[in-house]
């Protein structure tokens, strides 16, 4: 990749999820600059899912003050080669998105997996700071971990070990993104509780954590 002249010292951080984009442009003290989001055009091909990036980026960056951009996405993410391998829930089939930031914005561009990039703050500021041997799970629209073994980061060769939700867990189940039946991420993702909440009579519209919320009283 084409090397870049850092002249500043905020970054764009953006987190491609199943629901929503959500970016913010941070300086190097961690005080945000200013922030967007939108929903994700899953829906419409993961064609629609990089226009909607790359505008959101475009937003972010448009005051000149950015250095770099760091994108995160889930599913599958080979990191070194800056390709979203597989991502279900967007579509995504080997996209180099990398190689597309930098080449719209003109700035160097990181790619990774949404919660091996939570997996970093967590173990900086959160639960596992200190710890070597842990799962971190996180529920979103999908279900995915990191798994660390005596403080290393258990990637593969396939790169998705921590990919739950893609687990079967109910024999010719529903139909999951990926292809498969009776996925975990069907049953218990944010995503699919609101769901089936809705499905089962109750309100529609709510989130995973509205839904809950009685049950925490």
């Amino acid at each position: 990749m084409e090397q870049h002249r850092v002249t500043h010292r905020a970054v764009a951080a953006v987190d491609v999820g199943g629901t929503t984009i959500k970016g913010a442009v941070v300086d190097a003290g961690g005080v945000f600059l200013r922030e967007r989001s939108r929903r994700t055009p899953a829906a419409d091909g993961p064609d629609a899912v990089v226009g909607a990036l790359l505008e959101l980026i475009g937003e972010l960056t448009s005051d000149g003050d950015v250095a770099a951009v760091g994108v995160v996405v889930p599913g599958a993410v080979d990191a070194e080669a800056g390709r979203a391998v597989f991502s279900a829930n967007l579509g995504f089939r080997g996209e180099p998105l990398r190689e597309i930031v930098a080449e719209a914005t003109g700035l160097p561009a990181l790619l990774e997996h949404d919660v091996r990039a939570a997996d970093v703050a967590e173990r900086e500021v959160g639960a596992t700071a200190g710890v070597d041997d842990y799962v971190l799970a996180v529920i979103g629209t999908g279900i995915a971990a990191v798994i660390r073994t005596g403080g290393t980061l258990v990637v593969g060769s396939t790169k998705v070990p921590g990919e739950l939700g893609h687990i079967p867990v109910w024999p010719g189940g529903e139909q999951c993104s990926c292809g498969q039946r009776g996925c975990l991420e069907r049953y218990a993702s944010a995503a699919a509780i609101a769901r089936r909440y809705a499905e089962a009579g109750g309100e529609s519209g709510l989130s995973a954590v509205e839904v809950i919320a009685p049950c925490r009283r």
